[in-house]
């Protein structure tokens, strides 16, 4: 078998689950759809008014008071908060006080006067009568001195709540659903008067404006009462520093500021004193050392002519030009004439003046470097002074700027904070008078034409939706719950014995007796499916089909004495001689289906009353008798199991060809179990639909433990226009008696 057969297969079981279900799931779609149908129907309509709000992301910037009000609106959290404030308490109460709804109809509604209305009210007063007897009993009330309840503080929690009643009501039919990605929210409430629904609505947007407005301006009020206290702070704070700084200047005698500029002047002398100190150094120390190695060669007054300045000075070169010419001269002379010569003597006393001239000459010059040195050194200490000078009054006034800036900047502080105080409070002060909002009515809200609830198409549509799923499921799980036998295959699998076949629910025309249809209708699907039985009996044994057979059932009401009967019947009409023995004799109904007499019997036989002969009785069926149960004994069981009727079904056994044995149901009494023995075949009878698996298989296991050989089960009773699974079967029966019978079998239930 492929996929796609399996599938369909699988899908036939479904469809054939919910046409054998079909009442139950028409009788869910009926209650389903008859209290959708009242609650619909009897429910008063409700409207909703629904107005639309822009709330924008930043209130309107018009004199720059974004940081005394700050809205955060920069994220969700923003717009989340605003919709819990449209749908606060305090809104709503306000509203219900503005629109007077607190004693409003549309929240204390007249009763119903409807029985079911009646009904509910009464239950609600009885648990309403219970619940509060038990809170009176566990919590009791206050009460005076006389024992009289404290009527102020009854009354006014007794308004208080039914204040909150009608703010809970009012709560529950208000709705706020922002509009995806804009800024705009819609805010709806439901009434029974359409009037209503959209005034309240109009009202709940109006009164989140105005709420957005007084806190607005009692931010800005309380923000200009703030700024009022602390100008008056920041003014004394001014002052106090402005004071405390000009004193410090007096004190000091600082007449002009004390810059960054003044610091660099300062900074730029000391580096200059720096550098003069440095050349003065050098210029003192080139000028010692001119005046050492002058002072050294003094002594040795030759020695004086290397230095630089005797060099250079232009007396002792002319006192040396004027000695030069006196020694040539007096060489010159002293070739003519001798040393004592007076020019020689003269030459010699002129040159000891020019000799003396130019001693006194560079004795000068060395006190004029004695007096350079000690000048110039002179001049490098007190450059150093007056750098050592500079250096402290510039660190004095480094403390006195340290201090003079901090009282400075405290003064120049307090001002500018004063200033900012005064430009602030100069613009909430402006504000008071700007009523401005983040939020404004786009759309006010119109009287709603039709109702939004009960929708009566969408309810009755879900209803028939709902009645229908719910009826499946109620078909399925009673499928589920269903144990009995529904399919021939339920024998095979279940209780482990062959199928014989199934019979029809048998239908009664005019004039038919229904319990032997296979002799009335041979040419009837019943008969057909006896036939089948018989077919299936005949073939149930590889060598020799069994003589005797035992036709019983777990229970009662299950079919087997009919089923007995027309097994027997078909036999009989197959030429084979058969006989069908009554031995239920408890409440025996074999001879009423062949018009005999009960009185005489089996149980006539049994006791030896009556002779096997005169028992048996020929019926209307050709080749078929019957040996009806005769007189109830009191103690059926001893005379089905005694000798006498195993010697009565072996005196049998030689007359007839087929022996067909109809007992009690297996589990009502041991009967069943005693005949099984006896008999050479045992065919169990199961009702659709209604034998349950644990009562036939528990019949089946007391069959096995006497030994008895099962050839099969029978499903009877299957309704072939109710149960989908057998379709096949009621297409070829509606067939067969059209070409056959000409016409329609019809007609009521067997009882």
């Amino acid at each position: 078998m492929t996929n796609m057969q399996q599938e369909e297969v699988h899908l036939t079981d479904y469809l054939n689950v919910v046409l054998k279900r079909k009442w139950i799931i028409l009788t869910c779609l009926l209650v389903v759809v008859m209290v959708t149908a009242y609650s619909t129907f009897t429910k008063d309509p409700v409207y909703k008014g629904t107005a639309k709000l822009l709330i924008e992301k930043k209130s309107p910037n018009i004199l720059n008071t974004k940081d005394l009000i700050s809205s955060g609106a920069n994220s969700n959290k923003y717009y989340q908060t605003q919709y819990e404030i449209i749908k606060s308490r305090s809104l709503a109460n306000k509203v219900c006080k503005k629109l007077d709804l607190f004693q409003h109809e549309e929240f204390h509604p007249e009763p119903k006067k409807d029985p079911v209305s009646v009904a509910k009210r009464a239950v609600s007063s009885a648990i309403g009568s219970v619940v509060s007897g038990v809170k009176n009993f566990v919590f009791p009330r206050i009460r005076t001195d006389k024992g009289k309840e404290i009527k102020g503080v009854s009354l006014e929690n007794s308004i208080s709540e039914a204040k909150a009643k009608v703010i809970d009501k009012f709560q529950g039919r208000l709705s706020v659903s922002p509009v995806r990605e804009t800024h705009m929210v819609k805010v709806s409430f439901e009434a029974s008067s359409p009037k209503l629904a959209a005034k309240i609505a109009n009202a709940v947007g109006q009164a989140y404006i105005d709420y957005n407005l007084e806190t607005k301006m009692e931010t800005v009020k309380q923000a200009v009462s703030w700024l009022k206290k602390r100008l008056k702070k920041e003014r004394q704070k001014v002052q106090q520093a402005q004071n405390k700084f000009l004193e410090y200047r007096k004190k000091h005698n600082i007449t002009t500021d004390i810059s960054p500029q003044t610091e660099q002047i300062r900074v730029k002398r000391l580096s200059d004193l720096k550098s003069q100190i440095l050349q003065a150094k050098t210029k003192r120390q080139k000028l010692e050392s001119k005046y050492k190695q002058a002072k050294q060669y003094f002594s040795r007054f030759e020695s004086l002519n290397v230095l630089p300045d005797i060099l250079t000075n232009k007396v002792i070169q002319s006192i040396k030009e004027s000695e030069l010419e006196l020694s040539i001269k007096m060489s010159k002379l002293s070739e003519k004439y001798g040393s004592n010569h007076p020019k020689i003597k003269s030459i010699r006393s002129q040159l000891r003046n020019l000799r003396e001239r130019k001693k006194n000459e560079a004795e000068k010059i060395v006190q004029s470097l004695k007096q350079e040195y000690q000048t110039a050194l002179s001049e490098e200490r007190s450059l150093k002074q007056s750098l050592q000078d500079e250096k402290q009054e510039a660190m004095e006034l480094n403390q006195m700027a340290i201090q003079y800036g901090v009282l400075k900047r405290k003064a120049e502080s307090a001002k500018e904070m004063y200033d900012m105080l005064v430009k602030r409070f100069k613009e909430a002060s402006l504000t008071e008078d700007i009523q401005t909002v983040n939020t404004r009515v786009v759309d006010r809200s119109e009287v709603p034409g039709n109702p939004v609830r009960p929708q009566k198409k969408r309810n009755m549509l879900l209803a028939v939706i709902l009645g229908l799923a719910l009826g499946t499921g109620v078909s399925f799980f009673a499928e589920y719950m269903d144990n009995t036998f529904k399919s021939p295959e339920d024998i095979s699998k279940i209780l482990g014995i062959p199928y014989l076949g199934m019979i029809p629910l048998m239908k009664q025309d005019k004039g038919t007796e229904p319990a032997l249809i296979s002799y009335t209708s041979p040419h009837s699907i019943y008969s057909e499916a006896y036939r089948g039985i018989r077919t299936n009996l005949l073939f149930s044994a590889a060598d020799v089909s069994p003589q005797i057979l035992h036709v019983t059932s777990s229970g009662p009401y299950e079919g087997k004495t009919v089923t007995a009967a027309n097994l027997a019947t078909t036999l009989a009409q197959a030429g084979e001689t058969t006989l069908i023995i009554d031995c239920d004799m408890r409440k025996p109904m074999l001879h009423k289906h062949f018009q005999l007499e009960r009185d005489m019997g089996l149980s006539n036989a049994l006791t030896g009353s009556k002779d096997l002969s005169e028992i048996q009785f020929r019926t209307y069926v050709e080749g078929l008798h019957c040996i009806a149960s005769g007189p109830i004994p009191p103690n059926p069981s001893e005379l089905l199991g005694s000798k006498r009727m195993q010697q009565i079904l072996d005196s049998l056994s030689e007359q007839y060809d087929r022996i067909i044995i109809d007992s009690p149901p297996i589990t009502a009494v041991t009967d069943a179990s005693i005949l099984a023995s006896r008999a050479q075949g045992v065919i169990l009878v199961v009702q659709a639909f209604e034998s349950t698996q644990k009562m036939v298989q528990s019949g089946l296991d007391q069959i096995r433990n006497v030994g008895a050989k099962v050839l099969g089960g029978v499903l009877n009773g299957v309704d072939m226009e109710k149960e989908g699974a057998y379709h096949s079967y009621y297409s070829y029966y509606y067939y067969y008696t059209e070409e056959g019978k000409k016409r329609k079998s019809s007609g009521k239930e067997m009882s």
